[in-house]
């Protein structure tokens, strides 16, 4: 549907004249082999730039258009084999006598299955050392599709960028530039303005607004502004969670793409990232959308890629493993892009496509397998390594065995294992044991004490003049270790390479500190204070052995108590006592066990003590005549016990009352009664049974005390009155004249004071 000329510069290595395949085509433009370009843009007026036509004759071909791409043919070979355009009329003696058959077709067998190129687990190796290896290197290999790597999906964590010029947006990142990220312009009629603007320029107008956005720092990307936001944040939340729990960014700008197929015949196509340029992401506030900034780290070639195209293609390209070639200003992104078009020319279903995408990929494992291949002979050198290498099903051979905790404090002293931490006897055994050099592992749940006991090993290991290396999945395991060992103040000693501290300015920052840091020792003060905490643990020591001395009997001090405690919260408070922890020695103990055995058995018959009837027996010897008198007062107990019922009773009828039982606080309430009503026998106590009864009581009582008040008052006068002389006084005049003498002057106060 497109009027494309082609321009064959090198013609001879072509075989055929009609070219069905898109690829083939593109992949020729791609090494300068051929140019094409649309014939529509040479003859417009007014003319367009030739460069305009190429680009458009280009995207056409692009891979996006393979569905609807029929066939290419040659012009210039067709005329070289005299093979002319048909005429507009049939020639006269044109013989159709013959007429074709078209049942006679070819039949072709169907393509063998090819194998999977998928490695399983479950294939079968040897199990030898170098089989071991290989299983190891084909799982660190991940050469599978499930790997973004070697098969890249776009998803939600990924963002295409519409790039015109991706060599210019790498040397602007390479030089420190903060790009943004933005949605493409979205006008109405769009599809109207882009095919104008391609009639007139020659180009899509969305590559002109991308080069006009690249040039302000900016890049676009074909989504709206809602889709753009959520998968900016996704791309941001995955990018910090990777630092945070791996260490190492994964966020990378992906330069090129190589599609490939396992197998000409099959029409399912891969992509492959080729270089990838690690990136982070720098996000002010909420509403201020998100930067691009080129990371510290070296950009590199998918090395994943290289590794499967020399394994399963015998494809080598060379040059690409280690420092990638650059340019003027960062890498070669185009030089690089035509180094593999060279390479991969010959393969059908591989080409080299000018993508540029945002998204996460991780090297870890290839790293891991890339030692493991390198590094084997010197790896072995390692005990563990080579245990596991050669004889894995066996004990691991040690010739240094383990520290007892029990026996940490004779063999060793306090200044010998270097703590600044707290730490339990199994902590300090395992610390004493890495510092003989051996080897072992320490297992146990969370919140064991694994990461204090490393920062003390580490700590110790300093102290000796050694180097530690520190590795984990996990970046808070690094960060827990690094704050204690900071806290103690060694944290100038720790050279953090993981996650965003491997930057290297923050690298050179850190060394420069412990460069600069000084400290001065005290000798004396270290001798003295590692004196005092010796003394200080063998009087620890002394009472641990005290509590867990052995008496005559068997027990230790630490058991006794443990007993005795027991026994208290359970409520048994059995009081026993003898003269000497020596009393008794093992075999008196166990005969005393036998007979609180029996007891315990006699106690079960008899029942609960408290509410026993002879709990108020309180003798220990036994004889007839006491045995008699106890029956006697037992008797004599129980005939007052029934005349006493019989008294309360009578009472109770008496009073027309209803006891609801008989027990002492009751009793006692009765005999109360009893007195009261003796004593008021032959009193008029009716009053107090009026309604208000109770008022007249507390009357008299108040009365009572006023009366004691008046007779105590009336013994302090000078002189003797009359005991009824108040009754005919005044009493409110005499007041009233008592405070008017308030006001006069003293002398005449205290006169007339003496006269009332």
């Amino acid at each position: 549907g497109h009027a494309l000329a082609g321009l064959w510069l090198q013609p001879e290595e072509f075989a055929s004249i009609v070219i069905d395949d898109a690829e083939t085509l593109r992949k020729r433009v791609q090494l300068n082999e051929l140019v094409l370009f649309e014939t529509t843009f040479v003859t417009a007026h007014p003319v367009l730039p030739f460069s305009k036509a190429v680009a458009s004759a280009n995207e056409t071909l692009a891979e996006e258009h393979d569905a609807t791409f029929n066939v290419a043919i040659d012009i210039k070979r067709a005329r070289m084999h005299r093979i002319l355009p048909l005429g507009l009329k049939s020639p006269q003696n044109f013989d159709n006598s013959e007429e074709y058959d078209a049942s006679i077709e070819m039949s072709l067998e169907s393509a063998p299955a090819l194998p999977n190129f998928d490695l399983t687990d479950d294939e079968e190796v040897s199990d030898s050392p170098q089989g071991r290896i290989d299983r190891w290197q084909r799982k660190l290999l991940d050469l599978s599709l499930r790997n973004p790597l070697i098969n890249f999906k776009a998803s939600k964590t990924s963002l295409k960028i519409i790039c015109p010029d991706p060599g210019l947006l790498e040397d602007k990142l390479a030089a420190g530039e903060k790009i943004s990220i933005a949605s493409i312009p979205s006008l109405s009629g769009q599809k109207q303005d882009d095919d104008i603007h391609r009639q007139r320029k020659g180009e899509s107008i969305q590559i002109e607004y991308a080069r006009e956005a690249l040039a302000k720092k900016q890049v676009l990307v074909d989504l709206t502004d809602d889709e753009l936001s959520k998968r900016s944040v996704e791309l941001y939340r995955k990018m910090q969670t990777a630092l945070q729990e791996g260490g190492a960014n994964t966020l990378f700008l992906a330069f090129g793409f190589l599609t490939w197929k396992r197998d000409d015949k099959v029409e399912q196509k891969f992509r492959a990232p080729l270089i990838l340029l690690p990136v982070s992401l720098e996000r002010q506030s909420v509403r201020s959308g998100i930067k691009l900034i080129a990371s510290d780290d070296e950009p590199r070639f998918n090395t994943t890629l290289l590794e499967m195209l020399r394994k399963d293609f015998q494809i080598d390209v060379p040059g690409l493993a280690g420092e990638l070639p650059t340019d003027a200003s960062g890498i070669d992104v185009t030089g690089i892009w035509n180094l593999v078009r060279k390479k991969i020319k010959d393969s059908p279903g591989f080409e080299v496509v000018e993508d540029v995408v945002l998204g996460h990929f991780s090297f870890a494992k290839f790293l891991m397998w890339k030692d493991l291949v390198d590094r084997t002979d010197e790896l072995r050198k390692n005990a563990v390594v080579k245990h596991l290498i050669d004889t894995p099903k066996e004990p691991f051979e040690s010739t240094i065995e383990f520290v007892i905790s029990q026996s940490l404090d004779k063999d060793y002293a306090p200044q010998d294992l270097l703590m600044p931490l707290a730490g339990d006897a199994s902590q300090v055994a395992a610390i004493a044991t890495a510092d003989r050099g051996k080897d072992f592992i320490i297992i146990g749940p969370p919140g064991t004490g694994k990461s204090q006991t490393i920062s003390n090993l580490i700590a110790h290991l300093i102290g000796k003049n050694k180097t530690v290396l520190f590795v984990s999945e996990k970046t808070a395991a690094l960060e827990v270790v690094y704050r204690r060992l900071e806290k103690v103040g060694l944290g100038q000693f720790c050279l953090q390479l993981h996650s965003n501290k491997a930057k290297k300015a923050d690298v050179l920052a850190q060394l420069r500190r412990s460069r600069d840091y000084s400290i001065t020792t005290d000798s004396d003060g270290w001798n003295q204070t590692s004196a005092k905490l010796k003394r200080l643990q063998d009087k620890l020591n002394g009472l641990v052995e005290h509590m867990h001395t052995k008496y005559p009997n068997g027990l230790t001090p630490h058991y006794a108590i443990g007993v005795k405690v027991k026994n208290d919260l359970v409520g048994q408070n059995v009081k026993l006592s003898w003269t000497s922890s020596k009393a008794h020695d093992v075999a008196k103990l166990e005969q005393m066990r036998e007979t609180s055995k029996k007891l315990a058995i006699q106690a079960s018959e008899i029942g609960s003590f408290e509410s026993n009837a002879f709990r108020l027996v309180n003798a220990s010897d036994w004889s007839p005549s006491w045995e008699t008198q106890l029956i006697d007062q037992a008797m004599a107990l129980l005939n007052s016990a029934k005349y006493l019922d019989k008294v309360i009773k009578s009472f109770s009828e008496t009073l027309k009352i209803t006891l609801k039982d008989q027990s002492d606080d009751r009793i006692r309430a009765l005999r109360d009664l009893a007195e009261v009503f003796g004593l008021s026998y032959k009193s008029d106590t009716f009053f107090a049974l009026e309604h208000d009864g109770q008022d007249l009581v507390e009357k008299l009582e108040t009365a009572v005390t006023h009366l004691r008040q008046y007779s105590d008052s009336q013994g302090d006068l000078s002189c003797i009155y009359d005991s009824k002389a108040w009754r005919e006084l005044d009493i409110e005049s005499l007041e009233q004249r008592w405070q008017q003498s308030d006001n006069s002057w003293w002398l005449r106060k205290n006169i007339e004071r003496w006269n009332i």
